[in-house]
């Protein structure tokens, strides 16, 4: 446990340092009309490099063109006297009028301000940064999942902002929620029933990102984002999901394609040649590499169904059993080989420490959704790990709306030993979505 709280440490001086950095709140320009508000759902950038950032706006008109053309701008002040680059941008309704483009030729470890502009009207202005490059000694990292529109408000989001003293926000997987109403909600979801076309999703998102704390949150900081199951279907896996009904609701691959095409257009990630997954690596320096990894709808076979199975069922120790999936594991191998981090964060979606009860002297698996439901493929992680001296290795993760600091043990495990274990994992609580203890009758959906 000594090298959790080592960490801890290691997070409280970045925290100081950052702490007392100038407060660089970007300022809303007087340009910005808020009658006609044509940029109705604010800003967002994402995915930074060294040299890189992607920004992001949507077009919101009454009566749209079907193709529109503005103008986006990057300055690395405020009052944008000192414009490092600019251009056009054109979008449709083949995208949603969404607008991203992917700036590059900037500097490393600097904070820019962009904007954009239609017709005579400018948008907000945001503040996003670039990744360092060489010697680093400093991050802080804010850590979110989980945020049911249904469920409250986003509170903690509003907190983030204000505090002013992150570098970048990793937000891993629930970013919405596909469910029709809740028997117990704070706020009704947009449209009123379950998401499952194109239009179902591009509405879901466009109520998501109209909430004002989430859209401050984006104006202030850049994001990474990968998904987990309900940006598709609760307990998605590649073929299908547990909360999907062919009978009722169709083909699933078309929903899920739906699916991800929306969050490609709604969120500010980096689209690769096929727009088809969301693992991909960062590195802050030579301080700390990010991999974000997807456990969820690239690889992952269906969820073992037999209520709490036995660690030692047939299911379970079938290594075949695929969570992470052919092409991510080679990607993943290539990554690891070529890391030169002095820490090594697994951002992903699922939790990686076991969560057993023993039941007369037989470990049962409470949640087979999670790393026990696949653990061919946790111990096939500890081998890349092994095979290429990963230093520090540290699992983010979200999904079960509860907050842990685990030990992932190996054989021979005791807290005394820190030799039998292969790192440390940090499972973050949800920003709304309710948690597993809950007043009986209250649904926990994880």
């Amino acid at each position: 446990m000594n090298k959790i709280f080592n960490l801890f440490g290691y997070i409280l001086v970045f925290s100081a340092y950052l702490f007392f950095q100038p407060n660089i709140i970007a300022q809303r320009p007087e340009a910005y009309d808020h009658s006609n508000p044509i940029f109705l759902h604010g800003v967002a950038s994402g995915d930074p490099t060294q040299s890189q950032v992607i920004i992001w706006t949507r077009v919101s008109l009454h009566l749209p063109p079907k193709m529109l053309k503005g103008t986006w701008e990057v300055a690395s002040d405020v009052a944008f006297k000192n414009i490092v680059r600019s251009g056009e941008f054109t979008t449709s309704n083949d995208r949603d009028y969404t607008v991203k483009v992917d700036v590059d030729k900037l500097s490393p470890d600097t904070w820019y301000y962009y904007r954009f502009k239609f017709r005579d009207t400018y948008s907000q202005i945001g503040r996003t940064r670039t990744m360092p490059k060489g010697k680093s000694e400093n991050i802080r990292v804010g850590v979110l999942s989980c945020q049911d529109y249904q469920n409250g408000y986003y509170n903690v989001l509003e907190d983030i902002t204000r505090r002013n003293n992150v570098d970048i926000i990793f937000f891993l997987g629930d970013y919405i929620y596909e469910y029709g109403p809740h028997k117990r909600m704070e706020r009704p979801h947009e449209p009123k029933h379950e998401i499952l076309t194109l239009n179902d999703y591009r509405v879901r998102y466009s109520q998501y990102r109209l909430d004002a704390q989430l859209s401050e949150i984006h104006r202030q900081f850049p994001f990474i984002c990968v998904w987990d199951d309900h940006e598709t279907a609760d307990n998605s896996y590649s073929e299908g999901a547990h909360n999907h009904d062919p009978k009722k609701e169709g083909d699933y691959k078309e929903r899920m394609a739906a699916a991800r095409q929306v969050y490609f257009e709604w969120l500010p990630v980096r689209e690769n040649a096929e727009a088809r997954n969301i693992y991909r690596s960062f590195n802050w320096g030579d301080l700390a590499k990010f991999y974000f990894l997807d456990t969820r709808l690239d690889g992952r076979v269906e969820q073992v169904h037999k209520l709490f199975p036995d660690v030692k069922s047939k299911p379970l120790g079938d290594t075949t059993r695929s969570l992470l999936g052919a092409d991510q594991w080679k990607w993943l191998e290539k990554e690891l080989k070529s890391s030169e981090g002095k820490w090594n964060f697994f951002a992903q979606q699922i939790m990686m420490a076991p969560l057993l009860y023993n039941l007369f002297e037989k470990y049962k698996v409470l949640n087979p959704d999670q790393w026990d439901g696949y653990p061919g493929e946790r111990e096939r992680l500890r081998r890349l790990w092994v095979k290429y001296t990963t230093p520090n290795p540290v699992v983010l993760t979200g999904d079960i709306h509860t907050a842990w600091a685990n030990e992932l043990p190996l054989p021979g495990y005791s807290p005394a030993d820190e030799s039998k274990t292969m790192g440390v994992e940090f499972v973050g609580s949800s920003v709304t979505s309710e948690n597993a203890v809950n007043l009986p009758g209250v649904r926990a959906e994880l």
